[in-house]
């Protein structure tokens, strides 16, 4: 952007430049979307350095109790995600969980004839996500407050969204999701499976059925709306290890109360992944990544 600094303008190169080099951005729209839109004007509260970590989510918002419930996500991540909704100029997309910079990023690839729909749950993350956008953005993002969960009805075009983005954690798919999506459009979501976190791609069939066709891991705020399920945990070991139920369903674990030394101990109904890569096609086998997680 014309007159900034020329600290910023370096950071944010540097960061770019690093996705690149990661592979997160392999299309030329996606890099020139990571080196124009200016990342800091959308997480303000932050150092300039913070504000560009290729590999940082910054939140933006808590809770009473200190848990983040809305933040900017990693810059990798987003890059990964955009590609994913393989987008083209001129799309109408759709982003669930607003914060401004990831709906600009969007904005940009797609263009002056493209449009962006943000929808959050939460009056001032609306609010902020309007305000920093009329300030820094291209005037092509439209924030929406309201449970994600449905979508934006009376924000569909004509035919359906091209594409679709989630910016939580979903247990499952909402049905709006694929039925506000075109035949042929992708749907990019966070899915909670078996205890870790992947971002899904996924393409609508002209049927209407969804095929995934990727997966990448991450690491996502939690869902706040009406499908927000609760995942009870128990601290093991003094706290060292912390047992999560996925079900929502808790049991008595054998052996639970005993230290985790004790490596004779069987725990039912408890599973691990196995070993695999950080991301790949459907089909294979996923490995938690060795870089921290992304929100």
């Amino acid at each position: 952007m014309a007159g900034e600094p020329g600290q910023t303008v370096r950071l944010r190169t540097r960061m770019a430049e690093s996705v690149v080099r990661g592979g997160w951005a392999p299309s030329p729209r996606v890099r020139a979307a990571l080196r124009e839109v200016p990342r800091h004007r959308f997480v303000p509260e932050v150092p300039l350095e913070t504000a560009h970590h290729e590999d940082l989510a910054v939140v933006t918002v808590r809770d009473a109790a200190g848990e983040g419930i809305s933040s900017i996500s990693a810059a990798w991540l987003q890059a990964d995600m955009a590609e994913r909704l393989r987008l083209e100029p001129g799309m109408s997309m759709l982003e669930v969980g607003a914060g401004g910079y990831n709906a600009e990023l969007i904005a940009h690839v797609v263009g002056e004839r493209g449009r962006v729909v943000t929808v959050d749950i939460d009056p001032h993350v609306v609010h902020r996500t309007r305000r920093l956008c009329a300030e820094a953005g291209s005037g092509r993002v439209t924030a929406v407050l309201g449970d994600g969960g449905p979508g934006a009805p009376a924000h569909v075009p004509a035919g359906g969204f091209d594409g679709v983005v989630i910016t939580y954690t979903a247990s499952d798919l909402a049905p709006a999701w694929r039925d506000q999506l075109a035949p042929g459009g992708r749907l990019v979501v966070p899915l909670r499976l078996r205890g870790h976190t992947l971002s899904v791609a996924l393409v609508r069939q002209h049927d209407g059925t969804l095929v995934a066709e990727h997966w990448t891991y991450c690491g996502f705020v939690r869902d706040q709306g009406a499908a927000a399920r609760a995942v009870p945990a128990d601290p093991l070991a003094g706290g060292a290890v912390t047992l999560r139920w996925e079900s929502g369903v808790t049991g008595d674990v054998p052996g639970s109360r005993r230290p985790c030394a004790d490596r004779g101990t069987s725990w039912p109904r408890v599973s691990s992944f196995p070993a695999c890569t950080r991301s790949g096609p459907c089909g294979s086998t996923p490995r938690p990544p060795s870089r921290g997680s992304a929100a």
